[in-house]
């Protein structure tokens, strides 16, 4: 397939696009400060989203996001087929479009703030996990479970498995007690990254886990978010006996 004549795509174009499969949606902030990087101005990033557009490179929405309407994009059949080819991609499957939107943005944020910790050996968001590894993913459960992502963590000298979860809705508690189970079971899975909104969530998969496994030392790490405005600069989860673990960022020179 030959690539849009009107656009000549740099590596950059190539990264935004990379990201929004990654993520499945991005606002214009987002992808001015994620794979920008913020070194040109904003205006400049929308001039460029204005030509993805044309050339349906991107499909555009709006929502409320943060207190605000914000317009936040996906890519297309097109763009993905120009990133397949430039990458050597051979997906498991294709999902272009998020079906939770708002939950999807904030897991931007959530993605971005992990990977910027000096402790981040990788990151991989569920669309990555589930489009491109699917069944190759060498832990099983993590692709079953539609787990948000997957995230190496360096710490002490030693590496270990997180599984991420977000949860911005209320579900039967049920759910979340089949989930505690789903991710004690996996020796494999050494923690869960648990970020919440609503307190009675993280207080039943808390009750469930000092029901279930008394004795093992706990899974889930909770961190709570504000539904208006989305603060990961300072990110210390805890779990339910009172650990705290402080994840730095990394120094930029």
């Amino acid at each position: 397939m030959k690539w849009p004549p009107k656009l000549l795509l740099t590596a950059r174009d190539m990264l935004t696009l990379r990201y929004l499969f990654n993520y499945k949606v991005m606002t214009v902030e987002q992808i001015w400060r994620y794979p920008f990087k913020e070194e040109t101005d904003i205006g400049n990033v929308r001039k460029r989203l204005r030509k993805f557009e044309s050339e349906g490179l991107v499909k555009v929405q709006a929502t409320i996001f943060q207190g605000k309407i914000q317009r936040y994009f996906s890519i297309t059949r097109k763009a993905l087929t120009i990133l397949q080819e430039n990458e050597g991609l051979e997906l498991q499957r294709k999902q272009l479009e998020s079906n939770s939107v708002i939950h999807d943005l904030v897991l931007v944020e959530i993605g971005e703030c992990l990977k910027r910790t000096k402790n981040c050996l990788f990151y991989y968001p569920e669309n990555e996990l589930q489009c491109i590894f699917g069944n190759n993913f060498g832990f099983p459960d993590v692709i079953e479970n539609n787990s948000d992502a997957f995230l190496k963590l360096k710490l002490g000298g030693q590496k270990f498995n997180i599984v991420i979860e977000y949860e911005n809705s209320a579900a039967s508690k049920n759910k979340y007690r089949e989930l505690v189970h789903n991710y004690y079971y996996p020796e494999y899975i050494n923690a869960v990254f648990f970020f919440y909104q609503k307190d009675w969530i993280r207080k039943t998969i808390i009750e469930e886990e000092e029901k279930e496994y008394p004795n093992k030392n706990p899974k889930f790490f909770f961190f709570k978010l504000n539904s208006d405005k989305i603060d990961l600069e300072n990110l210390t989860l805890k779990d339910r006996g009172g650990y705290e673990l402080e994840l730095k960022r990394k120094k930029i020179a």
